[in-house]
């Protein structure tokens, strides 16, 4: 039976009625549904409607029926769940939570604030430079102890510049210039216009003290085949032996830190892959209706387009606790279940909903972590999976040699910059599959999946030039939705972070760099070959 509407876009009509109207449906605004994954954004949505819309559609496409590699179907009397489906795409509350995410994430570029580790980790859940603890009622709380003799060395307080941008740069040689980033806070809101106006250069609002973008090749094993089963291979590996030049930024958790002692759990290694051939999801833009008040008068009602890129592919990974055995299980998990739960967490700061004893480990060198999905990804129609990045076999004994100065306020970058100049370093890629949609859920990201990890790929890093953090690698613009189809994120995590890179990103580029000459924002082409000139900045307390 064919019909112009699934029933699952029937109900989200239902649903989003009100709030495609209010986005003027019918006159040039926001379509009720989308003819494919790859269509053209519709500068009439909003960012976290044309996100419930992609859901949508990508659900109209799924089987009502799922097979795992066992043999099992799904749904069946004990679970009535489907593999590789999202279930709470079409909930009110979470579609307002990420749009309220992602306008305040935006928001607070436009206002000053000051650097203070020693009240993030009191008085919030961001995990810098301060171990968790549990009382016998389970209730979380902070001990800064370990860390004390560098919380009291000079970088407590660090207020802002407050020179124009093009005055800090004024006649420098950029060679190795310092320079503080702004921090974003809830107080002291500066001119309501950005022309003119004295705005700071801000970082990104997630992981933005980069420690370097280095160069890697992403490529599939040779036994890629007996590895996955034949309808498991699709998109990134449909086929053994596939190469892809990468770009990958290493980074911190807050794009405030200072010293990377003030920084030490969350990390992040971002992977942009290059000339990925397939089927491209289409990301959102902001138009000027979603944008708050503040903002819509900031950027004088610009609808800020999406940042198209030609053939890429990017995977975003965090520092989660690796496997207790080589090639094991890993802690592949979240700090929250889902967006509804993560964005107070995430804007005012609260303690994480995963065991201390998840909590990823400290390391003093970028390349010593295991980096995760933490989220879901599909892999093809009706099947899901978790990626992760850990060393493999050998590698650690490359970073024998390296600094453990905590008062090196750059002591990541540089670790990281000694051994990639010393020689290349692998990481083994591996995937786990979702088998039992009941047992691994794609909505509770603070779930741990116990399937068997299968080696998929290796990512290289080679020997290289580490270059200090500079515009090219802060330029770069990821986002969890730039992908194939084949490998549509799953989950409430993952939907909530549309609405919210959308923002930040365009925010924060129109505040650095405003429009360009060839009507960009001043993104980096990752197709394009590092510029032999390129500004340095450093945070710094000095």
């Amino acid at each position: 039976m064919n019909c112009i509407f699934s029933h699952t876009e029937l109900f989200m009509l239902f649903l989003l009625m009100a709030s495609l109207i209010r986005e003027n449906f019918g006159s040039g605004g926001c379509p009720f549904k989308i003819s494919s994954l790859t269509a053209k954004f519709q500068s009439g949505c909003s960012p976290e409607t044309w996100q419930t819309l992609l859901s949508a559609k990508y659900d109209s496409r799924l089987p009502t029926q799922t097979q795992n590699t066992r043999g099992v179907t799904f749904p069946n009397e004990h679970c009535s769940l489907n593999l590789g489906r999202e279930y709470g795409f079409l909930n009110d509350e979470e579609v307002k939570a990420n749009l309220r995410m992602g306008s305040i994430m935006g928001d607070r570029m436009l206002k000053e604030g000051q650097y203070n580790p020693v009240a993030a980790c009191e008085g919030a859940g961001m995990p810098n430079c301060c171990k968790f603890t549990e009382d016998s009622d389970g209730r979380f709380g902070f001990d800064s102890r370990e860390c004390s003799d560098v919380l009291t060395t000079g970088a407590n307080i660090q207020p802002l510049p407050n020179s124009y941008f093009s005055e800090i740069f004024k006649n420098e040689t950029f060679t190795h210039h310092n320079y503080i980033f702004n921090t974003p806070s809830v107080t002291n809101p500066t001119h309501p216009s950005y022309r003119g106006a004295e705005f700071r250069r801000v970082g990104k609002q997630v992981h933005g003290k980069g420690q370097s973008c280095v160069e890697a090749t992403f490529e599939t094993v040779s036994n890629l085949n007996e590895v996955l089963p034949k309808g498991l291979r699709v998109g990134l590996f449909d086929k053994p032996g596939q190469q892809f030049s990468a770009l990958v930024r290493f980074a911190g958790n807050k794009n405030f830190t200072v010293k990377d002692a003030h920084d030490i759990r969350i990390r992040s290694m971002a992977i942009k892959l290059r000339m990925v051939k397939g089927r491209h999801i289409r990301i959102s833009g902001v138009n000027s209706k979603s944008q708050s008040e503040t903002a819509q008068k900031a950027f004088n009602y610009y609808d800020f387009p999406p940042f198209e890129e030609t053939k890429t592919v990017d995977l975003l990974n965090i520092a989660i606790r690796g496997p207790d055995t080589p090639n094991g299980i890993p802690f592949n998990t979240f700090v929250a279940p889902n967006s509804t739960a993560y964005t107070p967490g995430f804007l005012d700061g609260v303690p994480p909903a995963i065991p201390i004893d998840q909590i990823t480990p400290f390391h003093f060198h970028p390349l010593n972590y295991t980096y995760g999905s933490a989220a879901a990804l599909a892999l093809g129609r009706g099947a899901a999976m978790k990626m992760h990045f850990t060393p493999c076999e050998g590698e650690l004994e490359k970073l024998a040699t390296i600094s453990q100065d905590l008062q090196d306020p750059e002591f990541q970058f540089h670790n990281l910059k000694y051994s990639l100049e010393e020689g290349s370093f692998s990481f083994c890629v591996f995937i786990q599959l979702q088998e039992n949609p009941c047992l691994e859920p794609v909505e509770d990201a603070t779930i741990r999946w116990l399937t068997e990890p299968r080696l998929v790929a290796k990512l290289t890093l080679h020997q290289q030039t580490v270059y200090d953090y500079d515009f090219y690698c802060d330029n770069t613009v990821y986002h969890p939705y730039r992908t194939l189809v084949e490998h549509f994120p799953l989950g409430s995590i993952q939907r909530s972070r549309h609405p919210a890179y959308g923002f930040s990103q365009s925010y924060r580029l129109m505040i650095n760099n405003g429009i360009m000459g060839d009507g960009s924002m001043g993104q980096t082409d990752p197709n394009r070959k590092r510029p032999e000139f390129s500004p340095v900045y450093r945070c710094t307390d000095t």
